[in-house]
């Protein structure tokens, strides 16, 4: 069992962008959505491999989660997080190119490069073709944290 208020504050380090403050002043601590045409996995050491964003040729780059790019996730509640008040929108593709598919999204530290965080399978393959882009709509994105214990006397 995790407390309501510890997930809430869990869920809000993990997926929306914040700052934190240390000597002289505040480092912001930014957070990134990308996509992936392939399926995620998890390596034996718990790194998530084999995400496969477009080329940076197509006109993608991931998306900055913050209110000022009206793309930031809502505020945790009862243990959940969700996308409630923007739609989070990738960038149409460059002239004549396209992104191809999107099968899951996943969260990033940097703008470009390193490797998600936290992912999520899409609940359909999305195919992207010219002029289309990813739209995760109001309310489409959620996800809950609990916690399953065990314990032995």
């Amino acid at each position: 069992m995790i407390a309501t208020e510890r997930a809430n504050s869990i869920l809000n380090t993990l997926l929306r962008a914040g700052s934190a403050t240390a000597g002289d002043g505040a480092t912001e601590l930014p957070k990134y959505l990308g996509f992936s045409s392939t399926e995620p996995t998890l390596n034996g050491s718990g790194v998530i491999t084999n995400f496969t964003e477009p080329a940076a040729s197509t006109g993608y780059r991931r998306i900055k989660m913050n209110a000022e790019h009206s793309s930031a996730l809502d505020p945790a509640e009862k243990s959940a997080i969700k996308n409630s008040t923007y739609n989070l929108a990738f960038p149409v593709p460059n002239k004549g190119q396209q992104y191809g598919s999107a099968k899951a999204i996943g969260f990033f530290d940097t703008e470009s490069g390193g490797t998600p965080y936290f992912t999520a399978m899409l609940t359909a393959e999305q195919t992207l073709g010219l002029k289309t882009t990813l739209v995760i709509y109001k309310n489409d994105f959620s996800t809950t944290l609990t916690a399953t214990e065990t314990a032995s006397a």
